[in-house]
């Protein structure tokens, strides 16, 4: 089969070269791929990594690989679009976290929700709401995969512009959940696990504010597998739910401030009935209970990575620093490729997407971009009608999607009182409405660089 793929951001560290491999690794598929970036000379080399890639003696599919000059260059015609920029350097990642820290609000990430998510969200709608007009006049019947965070947000961008569009939001944050659901269960049932997907759940949520609600496993019923498991750790280790600070810090002493103990998806677990599906440092930043200070987070395990880890662990912008053609070809552990052959016909899978609600949740918005399983099949994607789930947390899904759509809303319309709207119904925003509104003020003149000029 020949197609055409577009990939925006092409000249990516990571997502690029991952999808490149995944692609060589994968028979019955071959054609061109496209790169674009703003910085042609990081597109230029990973054309030059591409080309060594489906070379590569372990290569079982060849794409021609080239770069584009323009965006309209890279999407004529595609049968594929994949997503997955940077809004702005890494510098705007740092004010994002520092400025509302000067506030005394605490991120652990800052890229999806809170003032940091917002303030992405303000960079990411412009740029977005123009790849959605250049899709739908270049290649109107592609399919566009998504990888950018806010992803809710930049997914809803899209579709929001132009409604006619066919988008996946792909997020992995899922995975490591649902392997180790998977985990749990086999060892408890004492039947072997291949892979993740043979863990069937029901999934609830927004991207990265996420809920298995149930989960079978080979028929059988998860939820006493993770229950024994709790109560074999509370009896090998003591009392599993004791204070983690300890522990944090011997993992920020290291410099592991990205690890924690999965204690939070557990917790949810515990209060609500349904396991966390994305990771504490996500989901802490959509509900206030945990990360009111720092040393609040650390008693549940979890560290906040300051902007000075982040950037002095970001490689700078040298084409001399990115990665090269490995020896062997592996296959990674993401899925965009599999959505690729499904979409294009070649299998079906169930898994984990960002698409527009249509009734898959049906105490969300209808056409709000939510996250939830669905069978990815030739040119469709059905998704799972999600079961029973909690009614204290549907308050807090209705009340962060209700914020995530002001926050889009202001970015398109370039309204200053919509962004504070959404900024002041923020679980995050403990502030009055003067620090609120001198907050926001004080991002949007640190973006005014990577914003339109009638944005900033």
């Amino acid at each position: 089969m020949s197609i055409t793929i577009a990939y925006i951001g092409g000249g990516s560290k990571h997502w690029a070269p991952v999808m490149m491999q995944d692609l060589a690794l994968t028979p019955d598929l071959g054609g061109e791929l496209r790169l674009y970036d703003l910085d042609l000379p990081r597109a230029q080399h990973n054309q030059a990594m591409g080309e060594g890639i489906f070379a590569h003696a372990d290569a079982v599919s060849h794409f021609r690989v080239r770069t584009c000059e323009t965006l309209a260059e890279a999407l004529r015609d595609a049968d594929i679009v994949f997503i997955s920029i940077l809004p702005g350097p890494m510098q705007c990642f740092a004010n994002d976290l520092d400025i509302p820290l000067r506030y005394g609000i605490v991120q652990t990430v800052g890229d999806t929700t809170g003032p940091g998510g917002l303030s992405r969200s303000l960079r990411t709608v412009p740029i977005y709401t123009a790849f959605a007009r250049a899709i739908a006049e270049h290649c109107p019947q592609a399919w566009v995969i998504n990888y950018t965070n806010p992803m809710t947000v930049a997914t809803q961008a899209l579709t929001r512009e132009v409604p006619e569009l066919k988008v996946i939001g792909c997020c992995h944050e899922v995975f490591a959940c649902r392997s180790f659901i998977g985990m749990m269960a086999a060892k408890y049932y004492d039947i072997p696990i291949k892979h993740r997907n043979e863990v069937a759940v029901n999934l609830v949520g927004l991207n990265h504010f996420t809920f298995f609600a149930g989960a079978t496993y080979h028929g059988h019923d998860v939820w006493p597998a993770i229950a024994a498991w709790i109560e074999q750790q509370s009896n090998d280790q003591g009392d599993y739910w004791r204070d983690r600070t300890q522990d944090a810090l011997a993992r920020e002493a290291k410099g592991r401030y990205g690890s924690c103990d999965g204690l939070i998806q557990l917790d949810f677990w515990r209060r609500f009935g349904v396991f966390g599906a994305a990771g504490d440092r996500h989901l802490v930043e959509f509900v206030p209970w945990y990360i009111g200070s720092v040393e609040r987070l650390r008693r549940w395990g979890v560290s906040v990575t300051g902007s000075a880890q982040r950037l002095d662990n970001w490689v700078p912008d040298n084409v001399d620093t990115l990665p090269e053609i490995p020896e062997r070809l592996k296959r990674s552990k993401e899925e965009g490729i599999d959505l690729l052959e499904c979409l294009v016909g070649n299998k079906a899978m169930v898994t984990n997407v960002n698409v527009p609600n249509r009734g898959q949740i049906p105490w969300l918005p209808q056409h709000h971009v939510v996250e939830t399983m669905a069978q990815v099949e030739r040119d469709r994607v059905i998704p799972h009608v999600v079961a029973d789930f909690p009614l204290a947390l549907q308050t807090h899904l209705r009340r962060i999607a209700d914020t995530q759509a002001l926050t889009l809303e202001a970015a398109r319309s370039c309204d200053r009182d919509g962004a504070l709207a959404a900024l002041l119904a923020d679980p995050l925003c403990h502030l009055d409405t003067d620090q609120a509104l001198a907050m926001l003020d004080e991002l949007i003149a640190a973006n005014a660089p990577w914003l339109p000029a009638d944005r900033q």
